[in-house]
């Protein structure tokens, strides 16, 4: 093989490498977003029932 044959092969697999642990934050941030979400989403029906209860 040649060098210039290795040096695109780690050069592509550094940038897929990039790739993936840019869409894994991602998707981090979004499963993050979600849970923020549900927590918001209980606290407001935790505080609704309350008031149906008063």
């Amino acid at each position: 093989m040649s060098q210039l044959f290795i040096n695109n092969a780690c050069k592509n697999l550094k940038d897929r490498e990039e790739v993936f642990l840019d869409v894994h934050e991602k998707a981090l941030e979004g499963t993050a977003k979600k849970d923020k979400l549900r927590k918001m989403e209980k606290v407001l029906s935790d505080e609704v029932n309350i008031n149906l209860i008063h």
